[in-house]
């Protein structure tokens, strides 16, 4: 809350052309702007895993296994709506099923991508990413199952 109040408290100040508030969240800073208060990648993976716990409480998911071996940080492709395998019922429940199902699984390629690309060789990055990527293959069954 702090960090966002002094970056707004900058972006004024320096008389920026973009406010804050026109870019999207966690947006790269534009071409050639130097970024004072660089995002933490540690940081920004906890908010996103929050977002994920957030979204598979509502999807009643249930406690999350890691993997036994946690693999290097690897995103996932999956989606409801490109998986061709995934015929859930047209009804409202199945839609926001899914709808939650791709937030979660999003926000596991993201917290993977800056574990792969910030943090290699972090293995709390890597477990992160493990157990957001087992979210997304259950958010994603409970998804492509619902009837």
């Amino acid at each position: 809350m702090k960090l966002a109040l002094l970056a707004c408290i900058l972006i004024t100040a320096c008389g920026g052309a973009k406010s804050a508030s026109t870019r999207a969240p966690n947006a790269a800073p534009e071409a050639g702007a130097a970024s004072p208060l660089a995002p933490d990648p540690m940081q920004q993976i906890d908010d996103l895993e929050h977002q994920i716990a957030t979204d598979s409480d509502q999807l009643q998911l249930g406690a999350i296994r890691l993997p036994e071996t946690v693999p290097p940080p690897q995103p996932l492709d999956t989606s409801s709506t490109t998986d061709p395998r995934c015929k859930p019922a047209k009804h409202e429940t199945c839609k926001t099923s899914c709808a939650l199902s791709d937030a979660i699984c999003t926000n596991a390629g993201k917290i993977c991508r800056i574990a792969r690309d910030d943090l290699p060789g972090d293995t709390k990055a890597a477990g992160k990413c493990a157990r957001a990527n087992t979210t997304c293959d259950k958010s994603h069954e409970k998804c492509c199952g619902c009837q």
